[in-house]
């Protein structure tokens, strides 16, 4: 009969360890929001950077959420970088094509790019 048991401790851990990205991940998303939002208001270039390196550190704990994928398709978008704004912009798109905003970052960035 099989031992199971070194299994079942590994994917406990696993399942402990994607909780704690998780709860990262909501964090440091948060605070990226709050950056971007505090940019929004402000039109401040260091803050749309800094909220740029907080979405970037919060793909490092979820790699699978579209949404930081979007906002740094709008921040390389805003700083006329337009072939990052696109990968960022496909990769947001394949994670979740019913985004809100998906649509209209799109014709921002497409139209970008053709003119």
């Amino acid at each position: 009969m099989f031992d199971l048991s070194a299994l079942k401790r590994a994917k406990s851990q696993v399942q402990e360890k994607k909780v704690e990205n998780t709860l990262e991940y909501d964090k440091v998303y948060y605070e990226a929001i709050q950056l971007f939002e505090q940019f929004d208001e402000t039109l401040s270039a260091e803050l749309l950077k800094q909220s740029g390196k907080k979405f970037v550190e919060a793909l490092s704990f979820r790699k699978d959420k579209a949404e930081p994928y979007f906002f740094l398709a709008y921040v390389y978008f805003l700083f006329d970088e337009d072939d990052l704004a696109r990968e960022y912009y496909e990769t947001a798109k394949n994670l979740d094509s019913g985004l809100k905003g998906l649509a209209e970052l799109e014709m921002l960035i497409l139209g970008n790019i053709q003119t």
